[in-house]
């Protein structure tokens, strides 16, 4: 059992010096440490970019629903100033000084 225990020399972008050092469970089989850190740091390199990307999104969201928030007290003001006209606002924007 000790054999299957022994150190294995890493490759690929770990310094040479790395060791991976397998661990053996309770029935036997063998587990790489490497393989847990990998599959977090998969999980981190894509978590990131796409909750980024939800934010943005998000973002855009928001301000189009401020907008249209604008159009309809707008369009609401308009109605109770002129009760005798159909009023209708297309579209309204934010400007920031």
């Amino acid at each position: 059992m000790s054999s299957l225990l022994k150190e294995i020399p890493a490759r690929g972008c770990f310094a040479p010096s790395t060791v991976i050092r397998p661990v053996a469970s309770l029935r036997g089989e063998i587990y790489n440490v490497n393989s847990f850190s990998d599959t977090l740091w998969t999980i981190v390199r894509w978590t990131v970019p796409l909750t980024v990307a939800g934010i943005i999104a998000a973002g855009a969201v928001g301000i189009g629903q401020v907008d249209d928030q604008i159009r309809r007290r707008v369009e609401a003001y308009l109605a109770s100033e002129y009760p005798g006209l159909v009023v209708a606002v297309q579209g309204a924007q934010l400007v920031e000084n």
